[in-house]
């Protein structure tokens, strides 16, 4: 009696055998997408898969923020502070000084001088318009005296200084202004204003200064005022 067993078994073996091999063929094993088969395992197909990869996209540009200013810190750049022109300043008006009032008494020796003037300067009919005043001057020094004009009367002033003075000056303002009404224009130690027909009339009646000046020396100097 023959036995069968082993070649049932052999069958069977070989028919195993065979059928292992069909199966691991790349014909009949389907990978996923992206992957395939090496003859024993489904692989990830590295070119598709960097073919596959999405491009990396830029990151868009972070806002720079602004850089924070200290108290006091300039913003801009500042140019370089340039000497502004020099400006000349306006002269001061310098302020006269004033003589010393002193007694005409003192003028004594002043009296005969503007006598003698008036007689020689004075319109006809002309009187001595109140009283006669006198001071202790240095160089430059002045000496003011109120005094009431009216209009329609004509005025003249006479005054005179005593040596060492060598210049003397004596000029009517309008009360207020600045600019003389009206000033003698003799030199000498010896003043006349308004000599003769050229006396000094008021537009208008009013206070008056009446500034005598002593330009050049020092000592006594006196003023009178006329009026026709």
């Amino acid at each position: 009696m023959i036995r069968k067993a082993p070649l049932v078994a052999l069958l069977l073996i070989a028919g195993c055998g065979g059928s292992s091999k069909s199966a691991q063929s790349s014909g009949d094993v389907n990978c996923p997408s992206g992957q395939t088969f090496d003859g024993e395992f489904c692989q990830v197909d590295q070119t598709v898969a960097t073919r596959e990869q999405p491009a990396t996209e830029p990151e868009p540009n972070e806002p720079v923020a602004p850089v924070p200013v200290e108290d006091g810190e300039p913003t801009h750049q500042e140019q370089p502070n340039e000497p502004a022109p020099a400006q000349e300043e306006p002269s001061p008006v310098a302020t006269p000084k004033m003589a010393t009032p002193v007694d005409v008494t003192m003028a004594a020796q002043a009296g005969p001088l503007i006598s003698y003037m008036a007689s020689a300067h004075l319109p006809a009919g002309a009187r001595p318009f109140g009283s006669p005043f006198a001071g202790q001057f240095a160089e430059g020094q002045v000496l003011e005296r109120k005094v009431q004009l009216a209009a329609g009367k004509c005025y003249t002033v006479v005054a005179a200084g005593l040596p060492p003075i060598s210049e003397v000056n004596v000029a009517l303002f309008l009360e207020g202004a600045t600019i003389a009404a009206a000033q003698d224009e003799t030199t000498g130690m010896q003043a006349v204003l308004g000599s003769r027909q050229s006396c000094f009339q008021p537009v208008a009646s009013g206070t008056y200064r009446l500034v005598l000046t002593v330009e050049k020396g020092q000592g006594v100097a006196a003023a009178q005022v006329f009026e026709k």
